[in-house]
């Protein structure tokens, strides 16, 4: 990401406009699922138009495959919903089914967000055909990975335990440790929705190394946050959340759907358990602690 960086300062009107719009294109997608939301937006947007103006539609569908789902990430869903359906248009004929596979699969994620949950099934069967097709394994574990979070936005959370467990155990076999921290982190927020606060303590315990190696660590304070409420922890609890907003707040991105649940269920927790001035006062607090005392605290007993 740093030497991209380092190339993209160095930019100029004589730069090819070809090469511009793979390296806006690789920022932007090195990006994605990280606190960089912004980031990523700007360097996929401009990928965009290049690739507009370059007349080149297969290479504008991906990069529209994406920015669907960074604009998914900031909210942006009728946004989001536009671009992945000219993303869709582009890829049908491109014979990519690898990058016809991914568009789809951000498409499922915006049938969740709209409760269409007939699509929902309909565009995952799609993305799983697809990967089968091109040999994709990791695109089909993504779409695997993504269909458990699906599960659980959809309310189904026996059934994102059962898959992520399953999932999690053929990804142990895997190089695919970034995608294993995700799943993982997707089945702590589902155990700990089912208040199964030991296992769900175990399997995050599982799951922060690897995420923090993938600079995604942020996934796993609100439902640690939510945890610790509901082992009545009160005050470690507000001090997680504290933590974590102060992260969202730095990023500008907000929670999803998931999280956003998580840390609505635990101000209600607090709000039994705790005087308004000293949930203030702790979450203050924790926005002043650095990344390992979170972690710390969060993976505590």
């Amino acid at each position: 990401y740093r030497r991209l960086r380092a190339v993209a300062a160095r930019l100029s009107p004589e730069t090819p406009p070809t090469l511009e719009a793979r390296l806006r294109y690789g920022l932007g997608k090195l990006c994605l699922n990280t606190m960089a939301v912004n980031t990523a937006h700007e360097e996929l947007t401009s990928a965009v138009m290049l690739y507009r103006a370059l007349g080149n539609a297969p290479q504008r569908g991906s990069a529209l495959a994406d920015l669907g789902f960074v604009l998914l990430m900031l909210g942006r869903i009728d946004e989001a919903e536009r671009a992945v359906a000219e993303a869709l248009t582009l890829l049908q004929h491109a014979q990519r089914p690898r990058t016809l596979a991914e568009a789809y699969s951000v498409q499922v994620c915006i049938e969740v967000r709209r409760g269409r949950y007939d699509a929902v099934r309909s565009a995952g069967e799609t993305a799983m055909r697809l990967c089968e097709l091109a040999g994709a394994d990791r695109a089909g574990f993504a779409m695997s990975a993504d269909l458990v979070e699906a599960a659980l936005e959809m309310g189904d959370v026996d059934g994102a335990i059962s898959r992520g467990h399953s999932l999690a155990m053929r990804l142990r076999d895997t190089p695919n440790s970034d995608m294993l921290g995700f799943v993982l982190s997707v089945l702590t927020a589902a155990l700990t929705a089912r208040e199964d606060l030991d296992e769900a303590l175990a399997v995050a315990r599982e799951a922060a190394p690897l995420l923090r190696d993938h600079g995604i660590l942020f996934w796993l304070f609100d439902h640690l946050a939510l945890r610790a409420g509901l082992a009545g922890r009160s005050r470690d609890a507000a001090l997680i959340a504290g933590y974590s907003d102060a992260l969202h707040r730095v990023s500008g991105c907000p929670r999803e759907p998931v999280r956003h649940q998580a840390i609505e269920r635990l101000g209600t927790l607090l709000r039994e358990a705790l005087p308004d001035g000293e949930i203030a006062r702790l979450g203050r607090l924790g926005g002043q602690l650095i990344e390992d005392q979170a972690l710390t605290l969060a993976l505590g007993d």
